[in-house]
Order: C-alpha cells, then structure tokens, then sequence
C-alpha cells in the first residue's frame, strides 16, 4: 500500500512539533515534576491550535479531518516529553464522542471552544482490571486505572447498554479518583471509582468501529517516542568514546541499534496502514484488526527501543536528569494504557480468525 503525507499534513504535524520543541523540552518536564511550572499552559498554547478538533466534524464545530491527519499529528507528540493529555483528547477522546454524537457530544462544546482536556477510559480484556457498566443512562466503574485522571475535565467510555453499543461520557468530578504511583510522572495515574452518575450518551452507528481511531493515535505517539529515543541513541553513539573509540562503531552497538530500526519502521508502517484504512472507512473486522497490531507492535517498539536505549547510555541513561530515563518511564507506561501489546496481538488473531470481533 503506498503512502505519503501530503505537504498539508506534514505542514500540520510540523506546526504541533515547533509548539512542542519550544515549550515541551526535558527542563520544561523538569520544572513540572518540581512543581515550577504548570502543565496547564502548554495545553492551553495546544487547545489554541484546535488540535483536539482534528476529527470533530464540522457541524459539531470541529476541523472534519481524518486519521491519516491525527496520526501525523499524534507521532509528532510522541517525540516530545509533553506533560499534557494532547493525544488524549485528540485522538482516544474526541473521535468516539463525535462518532456517538447525541448527549456524549455535549461535553465537546468545552473541549473545544473551552481548552477542557478529556480521556478515553478503557478495560484491558487481557488483565481485566477494572469495571464498566451502563445502566439506563447511569455509569458504574470500580477500579478503573486512567492516566492523568486527576488533570482531565471528561472521561468517556466505549461500552454495551441493553446490546447496543454506546459511547458514554461523565464530568471528571463525577468520579472518585484515588492516585496511584506511576512510572511517568508527568502522566500521574489515578484509579477511579463512579457510583451511579448520570452519564451523557451517544448511541454508536451499527458496524461502526469507535476504538480503532483511538488504538491508531495511540500507536502513532509510540511511534514517535521509539523514533526519538533511536534518535537520541544514534546520536549518542556517534559522541561516546571508550577505548578512544566511538562507541557506534562496535559491532554490538550496530546490531542493537539497527534491530530498533526494524521495530520502529515495522511499527510505523502498520500504523500508517490501520490510519489509511480508518479514514477509507473501511470494513470493520479488517480496520480493528489492523488497529490492534498497530497498538501492539508500536507498544513492543517502544519498550524494546527504551531498554535498548537505557543500556546504550550506561549509568547516565538511569538517571532522571537524562531525558532518556524520561523517554524509557514514558514508553513503559504508555505502552500498557489502552490494553498492553499482549492483548492487542491476541484481539488481532481473533479478528483475523472470527467472522465478527
């Protein structure tokens, strides 16, 4: 399947990435975690951009983009240390609230015109842990881990009411959010609880796809992140002597970088090809199928190019003042949210193997 960006979709991906290399660099991240600076400005700078729009129609007062556009996008996030829910709402967030319209598409009023930020909560069916339930209009959750839980405004939830699937959208306030330490402490996780609260509702489209959108724009931030953590590791590679030898050149050194370059290229092709087909509106057993392998082989990039990485760099690479230690708590972490690469390849063979998913 060939594929290129257009020179508009590289334009838009290249205007979030300025944004980013001005303000989410490793000492803004710093002057978060120490509390010297707020991540609320970097995302009020982002809701100004309209990004969370990018896959809101236009009728619902959004750009009326596609997944090909929110991919760019998402993998130019990825290759920052952004301590904002950028692709959160953008990509998990926003495109199944839009598809669902009706009362889940209230919220998006403030997610858009407001610089309110949101989530997508979502139970691993590998590990189950967590529960959802609607039940004439009211949202049960127990146990439910969502990061940046405490920051958001929303959380939406993709979930079966009487056989019917819906989409189903709460204020953060209407959850009880117990904080649980996380490796990435720039996306602080919380462990929610919602007892009852009325929940605005959007009835799905028969055969409509609502999570393989969000399984794709969280591919493409993985991406991203694998990419510039290979970066980062060339470049140092180039830099670092032992023996009065740069390191690069040693045979070991090549072999486990070029074996990262693999599982990057082999991450973005697959995720460029479940976004191709999103936007084509393609059939929805072979479009899910093709979102879980993109989440779960850019899920296994991520980790495999962060360890690769840390080892590469030695001691400094363990230590926080490093961006890469950043990168490698990021990518451990973001790897699990959304179902972990195990969940994602075994839900790939059933789509591949079942008539229906």
């Amino acid at each position: 399947m060939p594929f290129a960006f257009t020179d508009e979709q590289r334009d838009l991906a290249d205007g979030v990435a300025r944004l980013l290399a001005d303000r989410a660099t490793g000492l803004y991240a710093r002057q978060v975690l120490a509390g010297e600076a707020s991540w609320r400005d970097l995302w009020a700078e982002v809701a100004e951009l309209g990004v969370a729009a990018l896959l809101v129609p236009e009728e619902l007062d959004g750009l009326g983009l596609g997944a090909v556009e929110l991919v760019a996008v998402a993998e130019a996030c990825g290759r920052f240390l952004a301590p904002a829910p950028i692709v959160a709402t953008a990509g998990t967030f926003a495109p199944p609230v839009a598809m669902a319209g009706g009362d889940a598409a209230a919220c998006l009023e403030q997610v858009l015109g407001e610089g309110a930020a949101a989530t997508l909560c979502h139970v691993d069916p590998l590990t189950r842990s967590g529960a959802v339930e609607l039940d004439r209009g009211r949202l049960r959750v127990e146990g439910l881990l969502v990061p940046d839980a405490e920051r958001v405004e929303y959380f939406a939830f993709v979930v079966e009411d009487d056989g019917v699937a819906r989409v189903a959208v709460v204020p953060a306030a209407a959850a009880e959010i117990a904080p649980v330490e996380s490796m990435d402490r720039l996306r602080p996780l919380g462990r929610i609880r919602i007892e009852g609260a009325e929940a605005g509702v959007g009835e799905l489209p028969a055969g409509a796809a609502p999570l393989a959108v969000p399984f794709v724009a969280a591919a493409a931030e993985l991406v991203g992140m694998a990419a510039e953590m290979l970066r980062i590791s060339v470049e140092y590679a180039g830099e670092r002597e032992q023996f009065k030898t740069r390191i690069g050149s040693f045979q070991a050194v090549k072999h486990r970088l070029a074996d990262s370059l693999v599982l990057v290229e082999r991450a973005r092709s697959l995720t460029y090809r479940a976004a191709v087909l999103a936007a084509a509106g393609t059939d929805r057993r072979e479009l899910m199928a093709a979102a879980h392998l993109a989440k779960a082989s850019a899920g296994e990039a991520a980790v495999e190019v962060a360890r690769a990485s840390v080892q590469l760099h030695g001691g400094v690479g363990m230590t926080e003042e490093h961006d890469i230690s950043l990168f490698y708590l990021r990518a451990r972490q973001a790897s699990m949210m959304l179902g972990g690469s195990d969940a994602h390849y075994r839900a790939a063979a059933r789509a591949f193997l079942a008539p229906t998913i």
